[in-house]
């Protein structure tokens, strides 16, 4: 994550609680978790050729990278409103 990025969440959440950054980042990551979740299961339950794989892979990638980014964003919001360094 680079400083602009932490900017911009700063600035989203300028003024809001910590109550209010988690429920909104909680709502953020619930849909990636369910698209994980469905290929999750559909490589579970079912059997895909190395050319479905790839692109499932990649979407799962994106997802996870995406809710990472997430979870750190709320967790530097956070620790800069306690005062943490």
């Amino acid at each position: 994550m680079d400083k602009h990025e932490l900017k911009n969440d700063m600035d989203r959440w300028n003024g809001k609680s910590a109550e209010e950054v988690l429920v909104e980042s909680f709502h953020e990551l619930k849909d990636p978790i369910y698209v994980m979740t469905g290929y999750l299961n559909v490589l579970n339950d079912t059997t895909v050729s190395a050319d479905q794989l790839k692109p499932m892979i990649t979407s799962l990638l994106g997802y996870a990278l995406h809710s990472k980014y997430i979870v750190d964003s709320v967790y530097h919001y956070l620790a800069v409103q306690r005062g943490d360094k």
